[in-house]
């Protein structure tokens, strides 16, 4: 059996981003031809430990490199590359394992909607209004910084302002990664590329021919 390592983004709205996650574990659980046990253990972590205080979050890291080490896959889901993310990838790409970015599907998987919060009114606002920034909580509108690491999705203000608990200004976004680009460097097989893209296309209802 495959085992394979998902990566999502967490920083900024932690518990909706952990929603979302679950979603996506769901889905790549369900969707997948080849037998695979998709992991994701930071979820667990995240629930337990603050991926708010750096310390906790460094030292979750550094478990989760070491799960990566054991996994045959790692696939990239929820619409961007965080911060995080990225150092995930790159862990997996020094260890030769096989990489799927597939942030271009977008933040829910194929079928899902957008998790409520306890009130039940997240999907009605965002249905209305649009996606909110991660830090202000106000509509992003038509221009904004998306997946700034470790911050989530800003809208023009919150950007030019020092992250919170931060004296440095934010990095710029990482770039989303081509999966074509990395076959090479990550020893990706044909075959788990073309079972991964005709899950997307069946999930997505693609024609296949």
């Amino acid at each position: 059996m495959i085992v394979a390592y998902m990566c999502h983004p967490v920083g900024g709205d932690v518990e909706a981003n952990l929603a979302r996650a679950k979603l996506w574990l769901k889905w790549l659980t369900e969707s997948r031809e080849r037998p695979t046990a998709v992991i994701a253990p930071w979820i667990t972590e995240c629930e337990i430990w603050d991926d708010s205080n750096p310390s906790d979050r460094e030292i979750g890291l550094s478990r989760c490199r070491a799960v990566i080490e054991r996994c045959d896959e790692v696939y990239l889901v929820g619409g961007r590359i965080s911060g995080g993310m990225d150092m995930e990838r790159r862990h997996a790409v020094y260890h030769q394992l096989t990489v799927i970015d597939l942030t271009h599907m977008g933040t829910l998987p194929p079928g899902a909607k957008e998790p409520l919060d306890d009130d039940g009114e997240l999907a009605a606002i965002i249905e209305e209004f649009g996606v909110p920034c991660s830090e202000c909580a106000q509509p992003l509108g038509d221009k904004y910084y998306q997946g700034v690491p470790d911050r989530g999705d800003l809208c023009l203000r919150c950007h030019d302002l020092p992250a919170p608990g931060a004296e440095e200004s934010p990095v710029a976004p990482s770039p989303t990664i081509d999966p074509a680009q990395l076959s090479p460097a990550v020893g990706k097989t044909a075959a788990a590329v073309e079972a991964m893209q005709a899950s997307v296309r069946r999930a997505t209802g693609e024609n296949q021919d």
